[in-house]
């Protein structure tokens, strides 16, 4: 098992990592987080393997995962709202 301390981080982090090791399937053995208190900019999070994957690869390959699938959001999200600014240009006929 393996303890990482991300700094100035809280939940919204926590759970996206989280949640993307959970999805690993059978490599990741245990992950969770936790917030000592509310006060303390740090995050803790835990994460033991099956021997496969190191923990620290593990982590490594979640991030990358979480940033791929914000990049993909971000660029949908994008396209979805130009085609929207012309949908409504064609309306409005501005």
């Amino acid at each position: 098992m393996a303890v990482f301390r991300f700094a100035k981080e809280d939940h919204t982090l926590g759970n996206l990592i989280n949640s993307t090791l959970h999805s690993f399937g059978r490599q990741i053995l245990f992950s969770g987080y936790q917030i000592p208190h509310p006060n303390e900019p740090y995050m803790l999070m835990r994460v033991r393997t099956d021997g496969s994957i190191t923990p620290q690869e593990a982590i490594i390959k979640a991030c990358r995962k979480v940033i791929n699938d914000l990049n993909i959001l971000s660029r949908e999200f994008t396209k979805e709202w130009e085609l929207k600014k012309i949908a409504n240009t064609g309306v409005d006929g501005a």
